[in-house]
């Protein structure tokens, strides 16, 4: 839906027709561009289909139905997902539980189109590491100490299976002051981001 502004009647009718058309041109474009992507399938056959709807079946089948809450309970040996190349999903399973997890999986999305990949890390573990953060980074006591290390933010990388924490230079010395005053884990890789300033 677009939504035009109040003022929209003011606007010359040749202008808002040329704005529209202009819209389409963009879409059409963005078409295009698809269409010459290697690898990129549009079979309305349909395989792309099928993968989203196996990861949106896992993702639901998280979700209790004996409580009011839609908060996500995972199990133990999942570790996150992310589409392949191939547009077929791909779970990330805690190394050493691969077969329990993939007769689980098959039951939840009721079907086998997807791929298992061990991963280190649990979504649980993820989870926990980010609430941290989420606590740090938003407690206004430590405003200080996060604009000296320029710590920008923080995001589960699920196909990577870490938390990547983003500073604003990344030297080898804000690394180490991050892992001493904020959080030392494993789970946790570091890259350089800047602060997004948004206009008044």
């Amino acid at each position: 839906m677009i939504i035009l502004p109040r003022t929209y009647a003011t606007v010359p009718k040749n202008l808002l027709i040329w704005a529209i058309l202009m819209c389409g041109t963009a879409l059409s474009s963005c078409t295009d561009k698809l269409k010459k992507a290697p690898n990129m399938s549009l079979n309305p056959n349909i395989k792309s289909e099928t993968g989203f709807q196996a990861s949106l079946n896992l993702e639901n089948s998280f979700i209790s139905t004996l409580s009011n809450e839609s908060t996500p309970i995972y199990p133990d040996y999942y570790g996150g997902y992310y589409i392949g190349s191939d547009r077929k999903p791909v779970f990330l399973v805690v190394k050493g539980f691969e077969n329990i997890a993939k007769l689980d999986i098959k039951k939840r999305v009721n079907s086998d189109y997807f791929s298992i990949e061990t991963c280190s890390y649990s979504y649980n573990q993820l989870n926990a590491v980010r609430k941290v953060l989420r606590e740090k980074f938003g407690d206004e006591s430590q405003e200080a100490m996060i604009e000296n290390l320029g710590w920008v933010g923080q995001y589960i990388d699920q196909q990577e299976n870490c938390i990547y924490v983003m500073l604003e230079r990344c030297l080898d010395s804000d690394i180490a002051e991050f892992k001493r005053k904020v959080c030392d884990s494993p789970l946790i890789k570091f890259k350089v981001d800047s602060v997004v300033v948004l206009p008044h």
